[in-house]
């Protein structure tokens, strides 16, 4: 006969049932045994549309360097370089 036993703290199993525990994503944790998903930690953040196997990123750090390019009486050209730090995730700067 199986037993079904509980994830540890720092793993969990997104249905209950038999099946492996998997380790948090980085960036997230458990607080207790027995989770079905992990919390990102304190800063982090997970898409709406993410499910638990994702890791957690944090929003990226402000654009270095802003200057205004141009001006004219209907617009305003503003360049920017990009942030130091993206988060973790993969960003298409355009």
């Amino acid at each position: 006969m199986l037993a079904i036993s509980a994830c540890s703290i720092g793993s969990y199993k997104a249905k209950n049932g038999l099946g492996d525990c998997e380790p948090c994503p980085e960036h997230s944790s458990t607080p207790n045994a027995g989770s079905s998903e992990c919390q990102c930690d304190a800063g982090y953040y997970r898409a709406e549309d993410e499910g638990p196997e994702f890791s957690c990123t944090q929003p990226p750090s402000k654009p270095s360097h802003v200057t205004i390019t141009r001006i004219d009486e209907t617009s305003v050209t503003i360049e920017w370089d990009e942030p130091l730090v993206l988060g973790g995730r993969k960003v298409n700067l355009i």
